[in-house]
Formats: structure tokens, sequence, C-alpha cells
């Protein structure tokens, strides 16, 4: 598995408030597998999408980060090899500005944490990912 290039992505007010927010929705359960989730524009997941969701809740959770590091970091490969003719360092900043953006969504209560969730799921069904 590739390790993802924004481990160390730090955010305008820091993780402790997405982090309590993901362990509250999470508490119940593990990450299983399940339908992908309805875009807000009705198109399927996308591998940048996986990489931000994964790398979010990864951020918000350490008991999960390992595995969702790697798997962040994998669906990042997958969309520079769709282009390769991008810059590597392009996309990772742009990867790294959609993780900030969403991870300060929840944050500000733009977004409900369920919906990082929700996305995870899509991927980890994309994917084959079975639960952790």
């Amino acid at each position: 598995m590739t390790k993802a290039p924004f481990a160390a992505l730090s955010t305008r007010r820091g993780r402790a408030g997405l982090q309590a927010a993901l362990v509250a929705v999470l508490a119940a359960g593990a990450l299983a597998v399940g339908p992908a989730s309805a875009q807000e524009d009705g198109a399927e997941i996308t591998d940048f999408d996986c990489s931000v969701a994964y790398a979010v809740l990864g951020l918000g959770r350490e008991d999960v980060r390992d595995v969702t590091m790697q798997l962040a970091g994998e669906a990042l490969t997958r969309v520079f090899a769709e282009d390769p003719t991008m810059e590597r360092a392009e996309l990772e900043g742009e990867v790294q500005e959609a993780i900030d953006t969403r991870m300060n969504r929840v944050l500000d209560g733009d977004e409900d944490v369920q919906r990082v969730v929700e996305d995870v799921r899509a991927c980890n069904a994309r994917y084959g990912v079975e639960q952790w």
C-alpha cells in the first residue's frame, strides 16, 4: 500500500473537534462496507473523493488512521494513474486543500460528519475493502 503524502496535514483549527464528532458518530460500530451514498450531484464517488474522505476520517480517528491513510494514498495513486500528465505535486496540493476544506466544513457544522462516514463506506464498497 502507498503511504499518503498528506499524513502530516494540519488544519485551521486542529483535529479535536472533528475527532469528537467522528467518535460520537462511529461509537456504535465498525465501518462496514455498505451501499454507496448518493453524492449531492448524483454522481458516483470518485477516487479523488475517496482520497479526501479516507484522509479526513484518518485525521479525526487515530484508531483507524493507519488504514485510512494507506487507503487515501492508494486512491490518490489511482487518480494520478488516470492522468499521468498531471504534476503529482499539483494533485497532492489539490487533495490537501480539499481535505482541509472538508474538515473545516465538518467543524463549522456545514457538513454532517455522518456524510464523511457514508463516503468512506461508499469507497470501501468501490474498492472491495472489508470492515476494519
